[in-house]
Order: C-alpha cells, then structure tokens, then sequence
C-alpha cells in the first residue's frame, strides 16, 4: 500500500509535536503507536533518499561521457565539478539511510539483505546495509562510495575502465535498474509501516479503554491519506483482475481455480466472503450462503450434486464449494498478488477505522476529559492562583479542541463512508450536527456524542425523512391548487349556464324572449325553455352565486389534503362577452406521520367569455394567499419531537382556453378544446420553534399546464342544464427552487432536492343546475384530478340569484 511523503511527514510531526510517548507506556495501544512512528521515519528517510536517488541519477545521465574523466581527488574542471556535486548529493541521501537497509527484518529479492540490480550479463550494482556502493562491469568490480575510508574503493583508473565509451549502455542501463530496484525496497519498507499501522489501529480499535490526543491525531493523518491510498491501490488492481485462488499442484492441475476481481472493494468482499465461510461462527446460515454466492459470482463452482439452500449447517457451506483445500485458500488469500493485497489492505484499514471512527467510544471519552479540566479550570478559579489556573485553563482548552476534534472525526467519517448510504441531505444534516455552537443543543450533543452508531443513522434519516416531508409539502401548495380547481368548477358551471353559442339573430332573441311568457298550445315542448336559457346571455341581467366547497386529496407517502370553505361571485353577460368575478375563503389541513398543516386560504378571481361565431375563448386569472401553520414531527429514541411553524404563501393563476362548440342535436352540444394554464407560487422564508427547530429559505414554484378537454353541454325544461367535461393536463413546464433548510444557531445548509417532476393528470369535470324559481337556482359540480400516487376530489353545491 502506497504511503505519501506528505502523509508520513504530517503525522510524524503531529505526533512529535503533541508529546513523547513515555506517558501511559502500559497503554498497548501506545507502545504500537511508538512502533508505529519509528516505522514512519524510516520510511520518511527511504522515501527521500528515493527522490534523491530518482533525480541525481536522471541529471548524471547526461555527464555519462564524462564521468570516465573523474577524479575523487581532483574535480575542478570541464563538467567534473557538476558531476561531482551530483555525486555529493547521492552520496549525502544514501548516508541518511546507512543501517536502514535490510533492518526490521526485511528481505529483498530472492531474500537478500541489500538492494541489487543484475542486467542479466553479470553486470550489477550493489548498495550495501552500511554505506557499500559497489558496481560490477565486465567482471570487475569496485566499490564507488565517497566515503574516505572504505574497502576497495574505486580510483582515477577504475573510473576511466568503468566509464569508458564502450561500457555507456551497460552503465546507462544499470542506473534505471537501479532506481526501480530502490523504489521496490522503499515499497517494502511501506509494507513494514503498513504493519505497524494495522497492529496500531487494531490495538487502538479493540483493546483501548482510554484515549490520547496523540492518537486523534494519528487516526486523522491515516484517515485523509487513506482517500489517496485507496484511490492508488485501486488504480494499479484495475477491473476483472483474473487470479488463482487455488493452485492445484496435482499432475493434471484441474482443479486450479481462477476467479476474475472485478476491482478493489470486490477483492475486499472476496476477502471478507472467506473469512466468513471459514469462521461462521454466530453467523446465520444465510450470512454464509450469501458469502458462498460471492465466490461462486467471481468464478468458484459448487462440487457436483451439491445445493446450498440444502445446507443448515453453515460450517458445511465451504465444502460444497470445488476448492480442494480450503484452509490454504484461507492462510494465504491473496497474498501472491501484490496488487490484490494491497488494494485489500487499504481497504481493510479504511473499514477498520471508519468502524472505530463512527462508533461513540472516542467523543464518550474526549467529553469527560473535558468535563473534568472543566471542574479543575473552576477549582482553580476558586483558589484564585494565577499560575494553577493557567495551566488549568491551557488544560481545559486543550481538552475542548480534542474533544470537538473527536465529534468532527466522527461525523466527517459518517459522511464519507459508502456503506452507509447516506444522501446529500443526510450528509448536510450531519455536517450540521457538527457544528460547535448546535452541539449545545441537548437532542443533538447525545445523538452526536453518545449514543452508538446505528442510533445516530437512525436519528438522522428521521431528520432528513421529516424536513424532506415539510419542504414538499411547502413546495407543493397542494391547498392552493385545490382552492383553485374548485373555484374552476364553481366558474365552469357559470360560463355553461350563460352560454348560448347558436344565437347570431339579436333581435330574433329578443322576439323569442318576449314570447317565452306566452302560454304555447303544448306545455311539453321544451323549445321555449331551451331557447330562453340560451338567450339570457343577452339580457344583461345581474348575477349574484355562492357556493359551499369541498376537497379532499389521497396522496401516497406523504401527507392527504382536505379543504371546506365558501365562494361567492357576480357575473354579468354582454353582448359577446361574459365577465365576473368571485371570492373564496376555505380552511385546509394536511396530516401524515411526519407533518400536520392548516391554512386559511384566500382567493380572488376574474374569468370571461368571449364569442367569436362558434368559438368560445375563455380566461381566467386568480390571486391566491395562504397563511399557513406546520408542525413537523421527529422520531428520536422513542420519542417525537415537534417542532411548530408558520409561513405565508402567495399564489398567481392565470389561464386561457380555446373551444369550438358542435350542436349535436336542439339542446345537445359539444365542445372540443385546448388550453394553457400559468401558475405560480412563493413560500415566505420562516422559523420553527422546538427542540430541532429549523429555518426554512423561501420557496418559489412556477408551472404551465397544456389542456385537452372534451365538453359535453345539456339544456332541458325551463333552463335547467348538465355538463361533463372530461380532459388531460400535462405540465410541460416546471421549476421549482430548491429548497434550503438549516438548524437554527447553524450556518450550514442542509440542501434538498426539489420535486420538480413534471406530472400527467385525468381531469373530470361535472355539473348540473336545477331551477327553483324565476329569479333562483341551484347548482351541484363535481370534479376529479388524478394521476398515479395521487388523486384530487373536488365537490360545490351553490346557489345562483338574478336580478
């Protein structure tokens, strides 16, 4: 596993910085961070030297003709003083390493002590524990170092046979060798580190009851190179890696088996699938068949007439997989291919830490450390000793920063571990949690500082579930849009009964009109009535309606609306033209689990008919506020906590329809038509009160709405009328702003996905109007808007007076 310069460097320094390591020395945890740390310089010196070496080398390439020229002694002309203050440089870089090679135990290639490179034709050059630099040409070998005093070192002469013109490409050649020689030591010295490292985390992980700020800020250095070293690992492993699991040594080799590794984290479930068919125990039985199937997806078969849903007892699962030995499989793992191990190795610390980082041991700890500086920082306040409550206060502050430090690891590790699929706002809502000055809110510092990892991802999606919940329901203005399609029916009922398209005859109407009153020979005949309902358009008679609403909307998994209240308008009837307008107050709710809203919902509207021939072009504009109250509800712990709200909303409609009217019989006729309808909405920005009480920014939504409809219109005896109007509606435009909320005494966003999802909805639109008397009738409408997960029913009962 790769290790940086800038990661190895960063924690050495923080963990000098904060302190040896002489305190707690019976702390396990402490001797292997020690370990740890010496591990760390060693490489922190290779990885230099390595730099050294890689650069130096590269620049004394180009001197190559000349180095046949060089003399220890004497190096002042021509390029020998460049050459030889390249030479210092390698000379200085390999000093700094002297007695690191080999040590700790570590083997080279073909289990050497000392890094060597051999071109294959017996030339090679040798770099030794203890300062040796020895290069072998054509048989001959010297030792090249620079030091004063070393055995068979290399002279004027050996320079001039070694370096000569005809040895270029060998020397040329061993330099590269050399370098790619060096880097492999250096990756095994990584591997030494890596070692140190997992003992570290793992005593750390396990075995510690108490904790360092030393340790923070070791787990910190490891947790942001991790990102880089994953990313590196997982690079150099590719995709659909082939690798024998298994070899068979046997004659035949049949039972070889090769798996493809499709990357790095599923070499990790390969490797953790293993372990688990190996150790089974306190695993149920389809744990283990579960991490059978990942095997056998990567290329394992089953043994023939074996069938895992047969097997109960899970320490058989891995005999029925066609692996001659299991244990060896098990001992060895991936161990043969570098890259496979490492990407598994990083992984496994990744996994390791964010289990550690994530559970509450750490802030547990950090707080009552904090919580007793802070009573030692009071007793010394109380004493009133300068000195002791400097130091009580240093302490206190120290043990603060840690403890905020260890809150901040935690959640960052929430945050950036995949496996707890958390989405942008869950990530925000935990950023927030985060911040100093929320954590003094009592729900949060427990959820954040206590209570176990489950409980807290828990705490959390309940978070987000509930304030997603509330901007929807802000979002949609579900009320305001059923104020709206009652108010259409309430208006659609009006322009009906005015509407008599067949009457182009003025003065015939009036004739007709007049006559009305007249007693006809056959009371049956409904001409009369018929013809008078279609003409008092042309009265310029005065119209006074009221009606009662009501509307009730089944939306799934959210809350499901209900609205009651009252309109009343005026219309009048031109020439050509019907004008009025109306009025509506209606009282709204809306529960589900997570939100209860109410809303006083006001409402004024025009709307007009134009004739044109047959054509009919109707619009309608309405302006619409809603004053609304919120309670949002969290579950927390078995608890649910509300948090209570209020906000205005403002409400613009304006829509036009186009229909052609067809006369399908005397009193029968039907009305294709097409529409577009506007509107728009803005949510006032607010604040709730609670124990999670949130602000809320504003939110605007805008949508156009195209209309099919088909219109069916039905005059009987002495004007009373039905119509049906069955149509679809399709946003074809729609933005809504996204919503922002954030907890109140945080700065941070908690940013949501706004449900701009165009909708496709069924219309339904009836209505009849009976009359009472000359001057009074009543009207009953009803209406359904649909699409799939959610349904409006509208339903008004109304009275109409002329005069």
């Amino acid at each position: 596993m790769k290790i940086s310069k800038i990661a190895c460097s960063t924690l050495l320094g923080a963990i000098i910085a904060t302190g040896a390591f002489a305190a707690d020395d019976d702390h396990t945890a402490n001797k292997e961070r020690a370990a740890y740390d010496a591990q760390k310089q060693k490489l922190d010196k290779a990885q230099k030297a390595e730099e050294v070496f890689k650069t130096e080398l590269q620049n004394l390439k180009q001197y190559i003709g000349d180095l046949k020229n060089y003399d220890p002694d004497n190096h002042n002309t021509g390029n020998l003083p460049k050459i030889h203050e390249l030479m210092e440089k390698i000379h200085n870089a390999r000093v700094k390493i002297r007695g690191q090679i080999s040590e700790d135990n570590i083997m080279y290639e073909k289990n050497k002590d000392y890094i060597e490179y051999e071109d294959g034709k017996g030339n090679k050059v040798t770099l030794k524990q203890y300062g040796g630099v020895k290069i072998k040409i054509n048989n001959e070998e010297k030792n090249f170092a620079l030091d004063k005093e070393v055995n068979n070192k290399a002279g004027v002469e050996d320079y001039k046979t070694f370096f000569a013109d005809s040895n270029k490409q060998i020397v040329l050649g061993l330099i590269d060798g050399f370098i790619k020689k060096f880097h492999e030591a250096v990756e095994a010295r990584e591997d030494k580190v890596v070692e140190r490292e997992k003992d570290y985390i793992y005593e750390l992980t396990v075995d510690a009851d108490k904790y360092s700020k030393q340790d923070m800020d070791a787990i910190n250095s490891i947790s942001k190179d991790l990102i880089r070293e994953i990313k590196e690992t997982s690079d150099a492993l590719g995709t659909n890696h082939k690798f024998t699991l298994y070899k068979d040594n046997g004659a035949d080799n049949k039972k070889d088996v090769v798996i493809t590794i499709k990357n790095a984290e599923h070499a990790k479930a390969l490797s953790d699938a293993i372990d688990t068919l190996k150790t089974p125990n306190g695993k149920k039985i389809e744990e283990v068949r579960a991490a059978a199937k990942v095997l056998m997806n990567a290329g394992v078969k089953l043994k023939a007439g074996q069938d895992l849903s047969k097997i109960t007892d899970t320490k058989q699962v891995k005999d029925a997989l066609d692996i001659k030995e299991f244990d060896i499989v098990y001992n060895s793992k991936f161990n043969s291919d570098k890259k496979v191990k490492e990407a598994v190795q990083a992984l496994t610390l990744r996994d390791q830490l964010f289990n550690f980082n994530e559970d509450s041991s750490m802030t547990s700890y950090f707080e009552t450390q904090m919580g007793e500086k802070k009573e030692e920082l009071k007793k010394a306040l109380e004493e009133k000793k300068e000195e002791e409550v400097k130091k009580a206060q240093q302490a206190f502050e120290e043990a603060e920063k840690t403890f905020y430090d260890s809150v901040s690891l935690r959640a960052n590790t929430l945050i950036e571990n995949p496996k707890n699929s958390l989405s942008s706002a869950a990530k925000d809502i935990i950023s927030s949690m985060n911040d100093k000055n929320l954590l003094k809110n009592k729900i949060i510092h427990q959820n954040m500082v206590s209570l176990i990892k489950n409980s807290l991802v828990s705490f959390v999606k309940a978070n987000e579930t509930s304030i997603q919940s509330a901007t929807n329901e802000i979002g949609k203005v579900s009320n305001l849009d059923m104020v709206n399609f009652s108010n259409q029916l309430s208006t659609q009922t009006r322009l009906a009964k005015l509407s008599n398209p067949f009457n182009e005859d003025l003065a015939l109407a009036s004739a007709i009109n007049k006559l009305s009153n007249d007693k006809f020979a056959d009371n049956g005949d409904s001409v009369s009535s018929v013809i008078k309902s279609y003409t008092d358009r042309f009265n310029n008679d005065n119209n006074i309606w009221a009606n009662v609403i009501g509307a009730k909307g089944k939306v799934k998994d959210s809350s499901n609306p209900e609205l009651h209240g009252f309109s009343i308008g005026y219309d009048r009837a031109f020439d050509n033209t019907i004008v009025g307008g109306y009025m509506t107050l209606a009282k709204s709710k809306a529960d589900s689990s997570l939100i209860n809203t109410k809303a006083s919902n006001y409402q004024f509207g025009l709307y007009g008919r134009t004739y044109i021939d047959n054509s009919e072009i109707d619009t309608r504009v309405s302006f619409g506020k809603a004053k609304n109250k919120i309670d949002r509800y969290v579950k927390s712990n078995g608890n649910v906590l509300t948090q209570n709200g209020k906000y205005d909303t403002t409400y613009t409609s304006l829509a036009v329809d186009y229909g052609y009217v067809i006369d399908l019989s005397d009193s029968l006729f039907m009305k294709p038509l097409v529409g577009l309808d506007y509107s728009h909405s803005k949510s006032k920005a607010f604040k709730e009160s609670g124990d999670l009480a949130l602000s809320f920014n504003g939110v605007t939504s805008k949508s156009l709405n195209a209309k099919l409809g088909l219109e069916f219109r039905k005059y009987v005896d002495n004007g009373n009328y039905l119509y049906i109007t069955p149509g679809f509606e399709a946003e074809v435009y729609k933005d809504v702003k996204d919503p922002v909320a954030r907890f109140i005494g945080s700065n941070k966003d908690i940013k949501l996905k706004a449900d701009d999802k165009k909708g496709r909805f069924v219309t339904l639109k009836t209505g009849a109007e009976l009359k009472l008397t000359d001057a009074l009738s009543t009207n009953v409408n009803f209406g359904v808007k649909a699409k799939s997960k959610q349904q409006y029913f509208d339903g008004t009962v109304g009275l109409k007076y002329k005069f």
